[in-house]
This record gives C-alpha cells, sequence and structure tokens, in this order.
C-alpha cells in the first residue's frame, strides 16, 4: 500500500466535514485531486460554516448574560473561538485545500520509489490499516468530539436560559465551529509523522550498507566502499531531495496559518487559564486549555524530528575518509551535504519562527512579532484585573457623580 491508499480515508473524512473540499478524494491516484474555487466541494463546505454561523448567531445565539468577572473572561473566550474558526475555515477553503494536494502527491511519489533503493521493515496489511488509518482517525475525532462536548457545554454558561431547547441547539452548532481549528493541525502532523518516517528510513538505510563512517575500527575505516556505493548514494539522495521538497511544500501550505494560529493559542491559553482560575477550577476550560496544549507541543515536536532526521545525514558522512571513496561517490557525497547547506531542511511558519523546540530566530522581523506576543500575553493576562477595576471605577463614578453635581451648584 502506497501512501494515498491510506490517506484518502482520512481526507474523505476532511471532506465529509467540509475541512478538505477537493474533488476526485476517493480516486487512487493523488494527481487526480482537484481543488476548484467553484465546485460542488466548496460550496458544500461553505454551507456547512453558513448553516452553523445561521444557528449560532442569527436564531438562537449571541444572548449572553454577563453578571460576574467570570462570565466577561467567558464571553471573551468564546468571541475567540469564535474568530479562531472563522481564520480556520477561510484557511481550509482557499489555501489548505489548494496547496495541500502537492504534498500529496510528493509523498506518494516517495513511497512508489522507495521499493529496491530504501531498506524497510516488511508491514503486514493490517498493521498499516492500524497505525495509518484506525489510529489517526481515532485520535483525530476524539480530540475534535472532546472539544466539541466542552465549548458546547462552556457556551451554555453565559446563555441566558441555559436549559432551554434553543440554546442546546445554539450551543452545539458553536461547538461544531470550535473544531474547525483543531482538524488542521492534525493534518499537519500526520504528514509531519510520514515524512520523518522516511528521512530515517533513509538514514537507516546508510547504516546498514555502512556507507558511514566507523569510530570503532579504524582498520576497516580505511577499506575502499563497494562499486555500486555511488549509484546508491545518487538515488538515496534524490529521495531526499524529494522529502525535502515534500517539507517545504508543507511549510508554504501552513506556515501561516502555524503562525497565525500561534498567536491565537498564546491569547486562548492566558485568557483560558484567568478564566479556569476566575470560575474555581472549571472542568471545561481545563480541556479546552488541554487540548490547544497537545496540539502545539505535538507540532513543535514532529517539527523538531523532522529537522533532526534530515541532517542526520551529514554526521553519518562526517567521518568517512575521502581516501576510501571512488570518484563519483565522492562527488554524490559532496552535491548532497552541498543541498543541505545551501537549502536548509526546517518547517517554518510563514518565515517568521522555526517550528521546533529550540525555536531559533532566522528572519530579522521576527523580533518585532515575538515583542508584540509579548505585550500581547501581558495584557491578556491583566485582562481579569482590568475588567475588576473598570466594574470598581464605575461604581465609584455613579456613587460620587451627584455629590460633585451639587458642589458645581453651590459655586455657580
Amino acid at each position: 500500500m502506497v501512501f494515498y491508499e491510506t490517506f484518502k480515508w482520512l481526507a474523505l473524512f476532511g471532506k465529509i466535514s467540509g475541512h478538505f473540499p477537493v474533488q476526485n478524494v476517493l480516486k487512487n491516484d493523488p494527481s487526480l485531486l482537484r481543488y476548484k474555487m467553484f465546485s460542488g466541494a466548496t460550496f458544500y463546505a461553505l454551507s456547512i460554516y453558513l448553516v452553523c454561523c445561521y444557528f449560532q448567531f442569527l436564531h438562537y445565539g449571541c444572548q449572553f448574560t454577563i453578571e460576574t468577572r467570570f462570565h466577561q473572561l467567558l464571553e471573551t473566550m468564546v468571541y475567540g473561538i469564535i474568530l479562531r474558526s472563522f481564520f480556520s475555515f477561510s484557511f481550509c477553503l482557499y489555501y489548505h485545500a489548494k496547496h495541500v494536494p502537492k504534498v500529496i502527491m510528493l509523498l506518494d511519489s516517495f513511497d512508489k520509489h522507495r521499493n529496491g533503493i530504501v531498506i524497510q521493515k516488511t508491514s503486514s496489511m493490517f498493521n498499516r490499516v492500524i497505525f495509518d488509518i484506525i489510529i489517526p482517525m481515532a485520535l483525530t475525532l476524539s480530540l475534535s468530539g472532546l472539544y466539541f462536548l466542552e465549548s458546547s457545554q462552556l457556551v451554555r454558561k453565559i446563555y441566558k436560559t441555559k436549559e432551554s431547547q434553543e440554546d442546546h441547539i445554539s450551543s452545539a452548532f458553536f461547538g461544531i465551529c470550535g473544531i474547525w481549528h483543531t482538524l488542521p493541525p492534525m493534518y499537519f502532523i500526520y504528514f509531519s509523522i510520514k515524512i520523518s518516517i522516511g528521512f530515517n528510513q533513509i538514514n537507516q538505510t546508510l547504516v546498514q550498507k555502512q556507507y558511514c563512517s566507523n569510530y570503532f575500527n579504524n582498520d576497516k575505516q580505511i577499506e575502499p566502499f563497494d562499486k555500486d556505493m555511488g549509484e546508491n548514494i545518487s538515488k538515496l539522495r534524490l529521495l531526499h531531495n524529494l522529502l525535502s521538497e515534500a517539507t517545504f511544500c508543507l511549510s508554504r501550505c501552513y506556515g501561516s496559518f502555524m503562525a497565525v494560529n500561534t498567536l491565537f493559542l498564546i491569547v486562548a491559553v492566558v485568557v483560558h487559564i484567568s478564566t479556569y482560575v476566575c470560575a474555581t477550577k472549571d472542568t471545561n476550560v481545563l480541556m479546552l486549555v488541554c487540548v490547544d496544549s497537545f496540539n502545539f507541543f505535538v507540532i513543535t515536536v514532529v517539527a523538531s524530528v523532522i529537522k533532526k532526521k534530515a541532517v542526520k545525514v551529514a554526521r553519518l558522512f562526517q567521518g568517512i575518509p575521502t581516501s576510501a571513496l571512488s570518484e563519483k561517490s565522492r562527488e554524490e557525497i559532496q552535491l548532497w551535504l552541498l543541498q543541505l547547506t545551501v537549502h536548509p531542511i526546517q518547517v517554518n511558519a510563514g518565515g517568521y519562527f522555526i517550528l521546533d523546540k529550540s525555536q531559533s530566530f532566522e528572519v530579522s522581523k521576527v523580533h518585532l512579532f515575538v515583542g508584540l506576543l509579548k505585550v500581547k500575553t501581558i495584557i491578556m493576562y491583566k485582562m481579569s484585573y482590568f475588567l475588576h477595576f473598570s466594574n470598581v471605577t464605575k461604581n465609584k463614578i455613579k456613587r460620587h457623580l451627584p455629590i460633585f453635581v451639587g458642589l458645581l451648584h453651590i459655586n455657580n
């Protein structure tokens, strides 16, 4: 089974839910995937979102009761989820569906061309179905369902009539809108894991064929390699370049979304924690924080793994003596290392910062972006105190205003 034979079921789930409006999903050839702005798939996805907005805003929703500081923070959190869902919907409809087919075609091409070149463990059909279809689908459904339940229960706490049928319907559609920003990161994680597995297979092939240095046997290190090393290195380099292009397309497709989503996530976590503290440990808020934090943590880890596995080739070639290499092998290794130097493999968030555990900043405008994030974090962290202070100030003004007006009349 090649890549798309397993991924098409996840693509079908995304098309049914409106997150992947692409045509020809069920066909086994990924080159037949087509995105059209005016098509039945995009109209279907747009209809789902508009129906959710209708039942949420126009018919039942936005009838909030603001009585305490907790309700004020909860209202801010609800509007933040609505804004994130609208951004994610726009991304899925007009950008994600347009660029992700190229990532799919590259990964499918890697699966087709690696046979006979890359040494890989043989896996049965049952294992492929379990690890490539059932587990990703179960994880996606679990996180989406959890976010749907917790957000729908949370929004009912600020409705005027918390037990009416209309509010239950409105909160259900609010939960559906909330899962729009949980599914795109799951696709990113799935693609990233596949790319990192491909890089790891190339590294393992180099080690098993002994196309690497051996620091524990100096006598063997100076022996010449086999005659087919140059040809094998050339094939492995082409596969490595294919995965490098897939990584670049992955960054191009999800980079801007990850940058904006990181900003939303920082603000959301701060507001959620403030709401959690004000609500005396509300479990609904805590679960939403856990889902957002889990997505961010896994995204950072898998992006770091891609970078680590991709550049491991340079470390494997580092101790090989040039006297043991043929001319073709030496040229292939030099070209491979030169490509890694000129085009470093990394997953970046729209050019703002690199998605890895070190959070290395390489773009000059990033420092301004990070400063804005810090300022925004401080503002949201102090929001609860500001809201409390504003309420106290309003009460003091109302209480002292008659006295101030009376003094003006006495002076006149």
